[in-house]
């Protein structure tokens, strides 16, 4: 299965959930374990002028870099073309499309120039891409960067609840939703490998907040 099928099947999942009754799992209560009150991202980005999310969803944690950052400039891309028209609802609604653009684009091809973004974001995009995949979106993030720029993403630990649950019997998983067959949990130690692997000058374990018990973080910095 080629990169492209394999996003493709993903989006599908991600589009129908949107429209069935987990919608409300990818709302505000996803956000609590995804970006909550405490993490800072101007100590980890500092006056980061323009920035990237890949995986933005529903714009939420577009809407927190905008407040804390107050960049420029801030660009969401997502897989789930439902996802992102509830995004530009929110945005509408909330007066905040002069600052902040959504797009569709897959993590490993994204559709912008070179050398564009101060930071690049991601938060719960990870955990669904093999190694593979994620070298890849590492390599598209590093060539958006600009030179000095970061990249600041999390995912699912390997200790994470819905990691576990996936490892688990295959007659409680294939009564699952299809989206999380593709769930794999990363320590913050091979998170800064691949990094490194992907051509980016260094990478540490980014320090995101004491709500993060289950999730490893990266900070990656292009030469």
């Amino acid at each position: 299965m080629n990169d492209r099928t394999e996003f493709k099947e993903l989006s599908v999942a991600y589009d129908r959930a949107m429209r069935g009754p987990l919608r409300a799992v990818f709302g505000p209560v996803t956000l609590l374990g995804g970006a909550p009150s405490d993490l800072h991202l101007e100590r980890l980005l500092g006056d980061a002028r323009s920035v990237l999310e890949v995986g933005c969803g529903q714009g939420y944690l577009l809407e927190k870099a905008l407040r804390q950052l107050k960049p420029a400039r801030l660009v969401g891309v997502d897989l789930s073309e439902v996802m992102l028209a509830i995004a530009r609802r929110r945005l509408r609604r909330r007066g905040e499309t002069k600052w902040i653009s959504v797009m569709q684009g897959e993590a490993t091809s994204l559709p912008l120039r070179d050398t564009q973004f101060d930071a690049v974001l991601s938060m719960g995009m990870m955990e669904h891409l093999d190694d593979g995949l994620l070298l890849n979106f590492m390599r598209e993030a590093r060539r958006v960067l600009k030179p000095g720029g970061h990249l600041v993403a999390w995912t699912f630990s390997e200790r994470h609840p819905i990691v576990v649950v996936y490892r688990g019997p295959a007659v409680i998983t294939r009564r699952l939703p299809a989206y999380g067959r593709r769930m794999v949990g990363r320590s913050a130690d091979e998170l800064c490998r691949l990094a490194i692997e992907s051509g980016f000058r260094d990478s540490g374990k980014a320090k995101l907040g004491r709500f993060f018990p289950f999730y490893s973080a990266v900070i990656a910095t292009r030469e």
